[in-house]
């Protein structure tokens, strides 16, 4: 496989996460990133894993990185607005 190819990490990174090995799932999806820091779905995925370990604040910082590094991808303003209103939900509770 490509090592340095964006899809080929996401698709490793799915399967792994599939298996239950959410570390080896998060590293391959930031290994994707790198290499396209413009792709959608390895920052939801990436954003899934950090929301299922309770990790919202770093799901939140995650998402602000990725509007600095492609700030063109306005899904990442939508998905940073959700993120902040579930924080705030659950300050709330």
């Amino acid at each position: 496989y490509d090592g340095n190819h964006s899809s080929t990490l996401g698709n490793l990174a799915a399967l792994s996460y599939m298996v239950g090995d959410r570390d080896e799932a998060e590293k391959l999806i930031r290994r994707a990133l790198i290499c396209d820091p413009e792709n959608n779905t390895a920052v939801k995925n990436y954003v899934t894993i950090l929301l299922e370990q309770d990790r919202i604040a770093d799901a939140i910082a995650f998402v602000k990185d990725a509007i600095q590094m492609a700030p063109e991808v306005t899904q990442y303003f939508r998905l940073l607005q959700q993120l902040e209103q579930l924080r705030d939900h659950q300050d709330l509770l």
